[in-house]
């Protein structure tokens, strides 16, 4: 791959996550509201994500190495 390709790579890469990135305020704009299930999923998909990271954090832990001692 030459110097010019990775630069293009690299181009339409950050073209196209400023364009992800910019869709919901384009869409959302000061004068339409967010669908409720979109504010439902803002609240709650956090915790959800976090739960979700833990147990696979702690899925390969034996079940008695967690014991005070």
């Amino acid at each position: 791959m030459s110097v010019g390709m990775a630069l293009a790579a690299v181009a339409v890469s950050a073209v196209i996550v400023f364009a992800l990135r910019a869709f919901p305020f384009a869409v959302f704009g000061k004068n339409r509201h967010m669908p409720r299930a979109l504010v439902r999923l803002g609240k709650v998909l956090p915790s959800a994500v976090m739960a979700v990271l833990v147990v696979y954090c702690l899925k390969g832990v034996p079940y008695g190495s967690l014991r005070e001692g």
